[in-house]
This record gives C-alpha cells, sequence and structure tokens, in this order.
C-alpha cells in the first residue's frame, strides 16, 4: 500500500492463482491470476505483472508505510495483513478474512481469493 501521490494497492496471492477470463488475459504480455490492484486515479483491474511485489518484506520502506509488527511476517520475512485485520493507509482500506481480502480506494476497489475476483 502507498500513499505518495496517487494512493494505490497491489494485493498478490502467494503461492496461488485465481481464474481470470481469457479477454484479460490475452491482454497481458505477463502474468494474471495473481494479483490485483486498485488507486485513485484508475479504479481496480487484474494485475498483469512479471514479479510478485517487490517491497513485499516487513523491513521494506514501503512495508513500513502499513505492516504492524504485531501482523507478524511469513516465514520468509514478508509482510503480511492477518486474518480478522484491517487497516487504512491515506485513502486505501483493505481488511482480511479467511475467504478472500477486500480492498478499496475511494470506494473503487476489489475481493480477490483463490477462487476468484471481484471488482467493487
Amino acid at each position: 500500500m502507498t500513499a505518495m501521490g496517487t494512493t494505490q494497492v497491489r494485493c498478490d496471492l502467494v503461492g496461488a492463482t485465481f481464474p481470470v477470463a481469457d479477454d484479460v488475459a490475452a491482454d497481458c504480455e505477463w502474468d494474471t491470476g495473481t494479483s490485483m490492484h486498485v488507486s485513485s486515479d484508475g479504479g481496480a483491474q487484474v494485475g498483469c505483472v512479471s514479479d510478485v511485489v517487490a517491497t513485499g518484506r516487513a523491513d521494506s520502506e514501503q512495508a513500513r508505510l502499513w505492516w504492524q509488527e504485531s501482523f507478524g511476517t511469513a516465514g520468509n520475512g514478508q509482510a503480511v495483513l492477518p486474518y480478522g485485520k484491517s487497516l487504512n493507509v491515506g485513502g486505501a482500506r483493505c481488511t482480511s478474512t479467511r475467504e478472500h481480502v477486500r480492498c478499496t480506494v475511494d470506494g473503487q476497489g476489489f475481493t480477490i481469493s483463490t477462487g476468484g475476483y471481484t471488482l467493487v
């Protein structure tokens, strides 16, 4: 999550994918079905990415904007939003449940899970 300039959120599934419509996948030269993003200037959309979140480590400069020590980390030091927790950064809000993660920026956003995604 960042709130510098454009408020934006990117959420990646680690070790899993979600189904993506053929037309969405066809428009992407990299990978789909692993991430979603939403920004204050572009709405929500399926990620077309060639990597996982580069700033995913809890000790990264960007993660310091939102990660809290009480959240803990994945085994590799990645910052995580634990189930049952919510957070706000700038105009962005994300909530993690066992079923999905939901993120919004200025009323636009997404839910993401291994079962799929929805735009909100």
